[in-house]
């Protein structure tokens, strides 16, 4: 009974049900599309900081992750990327040092990201190299 009267009162307004169709249509479709924009760049993000920056995976001392501080680095990282590349799922390896400054300037300060690479073997894992638009990209020696 409840159904046939909406039924009935749907056909009754038609304009202003297919106008109501329409902007829950609209907006429908525009979430969706907007969802989908935001997944892309979610995923965009997640490609560039893995690509330039972080890599898929990090090793670090016993204890960096409570605590990361400069004082925990790992001393001798040589054998520890040796055997990460006689993984068949590691592709490349390779050393970081990692730190954070503050940079000033007369009156303005910033924050800065600071990260020491090996030139020999930074090009297996990251694609900075392929961003330098002058002048060269940093080379071992």
């Amino acid at each position: 009974m409840l159904a046939q009267l909406a039924w009935r009162n749907l056909l009754r307004h038609r304009r202003r049900s297919l106008i109501t169709i329409a902007a829950v249509a609209i907006g429908v479709a525009t979430l969706t599309f907007l969802w989908a924009f935001i997944d892309g760049i979610n995923a965009q993000m997640v490609d560039n900081s893995t690509r330039y920056f972080t890599g898929d995976a990090h090793l670090h001392a016993r204890g960096y992750q409570d605590d990361p501080g400069p004082e925990r680095v790992m001393e001798d990282a040589g054998p520890v990327l040796d055997v990460a590349r006689l993984d068949p799922a590691v592709v490349a390896a390779t050393p970081r040092l990692e730190g954070t400054a503050l940079a000033s300037s007369g009156e303005k300060a910033r924050g800065v990201r600071l990260v020491g690479v090996d030139p020999a073997t930074e090009a297996a894992v990251s694609d900075l190299d392929e961003t330098v638009v002058d002048g060269a990209a940093l080379a071992a020696g």
